[in-house]
């Protein structure tokens, strides 16, 4: 991916690079992509294709069944692959880093870098430690959220 988006490749003869905040989301959204569908899989497996029959044959249609149908059956498990996709994403530091070069804005993980690793002036611990607190507390929050959905889900 890293060698695709941003030392670029060749399309149609074509050079193309992707960064800044396509890159990023595009990393996180590959880093976290097995968590979701680990939740989401089976989930989607167990839910009983007689009962999508039944919706379609009372006159549902496919898009009706999908959405009172499956999508009620696999919402908790949307949620647990949401949280994780979060707290995944929330740790994903060097990838930010890495394809974060040149953005104006910077991501959380990216300001932390920046904090803890002025050279010139020395590390700023203050902020680093508040945000890093908060990050903390983020991924505590989702890995809660995904253990109360998940018992739920089991059950």
């Amino acid at each position: 991916m890293l060698r695709t988006l941003v030392f670029g490749t060749t399309l149609f003869g074509y050079r193309v690079t992707v960064t800044g905040p396509v890159a990023i989301v595009a990393a996180h959204a590959v880093a976290a992509y097995p968590f979701v569908s680990r939740n989401v899989t089976p989930a989607l497996g167990s839910i009983d294709d007689r009962l999508v029959d039944a919706a379609r044959a009372l006159g549902a249609d496919r898009t009706t069944a999908l959405l009172d149908v499956e999508l009620p059956l696999v919402v908790p498990a949307l949620i647990a692959g949401a949280a994780f996709a979060f707290a995944i994403s929330i740790g994903e530091f060097d990838s930010t880093v890495l394809l974060a070069e040149g953005v104006d804005s910077a991501t959380m993980p990216v300001a932390l870098e920046r904090y803890t690793g002025n050279r010139s002036l020395g590390p700023n611990l203050g902020p680093a430690t508040a945000m890093g607190t908060v990050l903390l507390a983020v991924t505590t929050v989702s890995f809660v959220l995904i253990d109360r959905v998940g018992s739920g889900w089991n059950q």
